[in-house]
């Protein structure tokens, strides 16, 4: 059966929105407790990090053209070893894929709804990701890019924050040492996961390599500025005494601030804020259900791999009660999906080249 594909601008809005998710809101406060003022330079680094790695990915899908990730694991490792592989990516997705449900869940309760029962907030938030999810990466590709006008908010959003801005928290630059920034950068790069998608959505894309090599490299970049102009603002809004005790300095921030016809900014912030959260989960389900449905059945079933994917992540996300819990859960699944993200992908184009030179040399 031939595969649904997208367009190039449609690649660039799955890709940023994927990337852009729960961390917006708490990665100022975590890359700024190791990097301190010099925290938008993480931000930096760690987004040419992922450039390195978009790039080995691109890589990846240049040599396995039209093929998604799933495809590309039975082609290069063979069929067993290959639904092997299928299935570490189902368990990380699947681990992502809860982390985000726990923290936005952990969110909504402390800002909106206390009183809630988790089973509700979680449970509502999932059979909406299931409807347009069952509606295959097309639907999924055109309401993402519907959905880019909340990035433009988010930014409009921010800026109110340089109206109080002090600039001398910037400095001295550089004044808390490389190691430092490196570590502040390894917060910024498990905030800005979602890139590793392109293994899938590469596949399904219209146009040549060089194009999409340009299209995923600018999406890369658009998130980096991003957040790096929000770690900026928290960083010149806040003073180092205030923003190392506030675990959401965006919210706080907004909150001190209303309009003629809005009192609570940082409420409506939220409203926008869980559609973004939705477009990043629901970037994740998709992946889990692509993966479980590549190992279990012969043909693609998304609705059917879709819903049972989706309980299994309703079921799972509720165990973590305690915060303390959470906070560890959600550092040891991150410190996972850099080694996945980062030795997988390496593992494939290296085993795809040795198979490819091993076929030159019998021929």
């Amino acid at each position: 059966m031939e595969k649904p594909q997208i367009q190039l601008h449609q690649l660039y809005f799955l890709i940023v929105k994927t990337q852009v998710g729960v961390g917006i809101l708490s990665l100022p406060y975590s890359v700024y407790g190791v990097s301190k003022n010099d925290a938008w330079i993480s931000v930096i680094i760690s987004g040419l990090l992922v450039q390195l790695l978009l790039f080995v990915i691109w890589l990846i899908a240049k040599r396995n053209e039209g093929k998604d990730l799933f495809d590309i694991n039975h082609h290069v490792f063979g069929p067993i070893i290959g639904k092997a592989f299928n299935f570490v990516w189902f368990l990380y997705f699947m681990a992502i894929g809860i982390i985000i449900l726990v923290l936005y869940d952990s969110l909504i309760k402390l800002w909106i709804f206390k009183n809630t029962p988790r089973a509700i907030i979680i449970g509502f938030f999932i059979m909406i990701c299931c409807y347009l999810v069952t509606g295959g990466i097309k639907l999924i590709a055109k309401f993402y890019v519907l959905a880019s006008i909340l990035i433009v908010i988010i930014i409009i959003s921010v800026t109110i924050g340089l109206k109080e801005a002090d600039y001398y928290y910037l400095f001295p630059i550089g004044y808390n040492g490389m190691g430092a920034i490196i570590k502040g950068a390894k917060e910024c790069v498990i905030a800005m996961l979602g890139f590793e998608l392109s293994l899938i959505f590469l596949g399904y894309t219209k146009g040549t390599s060089k194009e999409k090599l340009k299209i995923i490299s600018f999406a890369n970049l658009s998130v980096i500025a991003l957040y790096t102009f929000v770690v900026f603002v928290t960083i010149v809004f806040y003073s180092p005494k205030e923003i190392i005790i506030v675990p959401e300095p965006v919210l706080y921030m907004l909150k001190e601030y209303s309009l003629v016809v809005i009192e609570r900014l940082d409420l409506l912030f939220i409203s926008f804020w869980i559609v973004i959260v939705a477009t990043t989960f629901s970037s994740y389900l998709f992946a889990s259900a692509e993966s479980i449905s590549s190992i279990f059945f012969k043909k693609k079933k998304l609705t059917l791999s879709t819903l049972l994917t989706g309980v299994i992540m309703f079921t799972l996300a509720l165990l973590p009660e305690k915060s303390l819990l959470i906070d560890k859960l959600s550092n040891y699944i991150g410190g996972f999906s850099i080694y996945i993200t980062t030795i997988l992908p390496g593992l494939i184009l290296i085993t795809s080249y040795l198979r490819r030179k091993k076929h030159h040399e019998k021929a």
